[in-house]
């Protein structure tokens, strides 16, 4: 377990340096995805009901947002293609799959008791997004 907003100091810098050891650049990367959709497609949404729009099916409200395939993909698929760059999968502390499996998965079985391969992509990017 690593705890970097706990620890300070010296024991602070050293979670941190583990935690970039084990994951290299995978939470950066996998974090600005969740955000971006978040910005781009998710928070679009409330602008879109104070105008008074509405959908005749949750699947033609996805569409226009432009979060249908999300929810077409599971959130382990979805997530292997956004960690998918050869320097993030192959980083030599575990990289992107123990990322994966100990903190999106992790987050997943807290906020839905589900694992990555059981969420849909759309679920399990919102799930994360308070860790982003």
């Amino acid at each position: 377990v690593v705890n970097i907003t706990g620890a300070g100091g010296w024991a602070g810098s050293w979670e941190k340096a583990r935690l970039a050891m084990r994951y290299g650049p995978a939470p950066l990367v996998y974090g600005k995805h969740v955000m971006q959709v978040w910005r781009d497609h998710f928070k679009p949404v409330y602008d879109l009901q104070e105008q008074g729009v509405a959908w005749a099916t949750p699947q033609d409200m996805l569409q226009q947002l432009g979060l249908w395939e999300l929810t077409q993909t599971s959130c382990a698929e979805h997530a292997k293609g956004v960690l998918g760059s050869w320097w993030v999968r192959k980083w030599p502390g575990g990289g992107a799959a123990a990322f994966l499996e100990e903190v999106v998965g992790a987050v997943n079985r807290c906020n839905y008791n589900q694992g990555n391969a059981q969420l849909n992509g759309l679920a399990g990017t919102i799930s994360f997004a308070p860790v982003a």
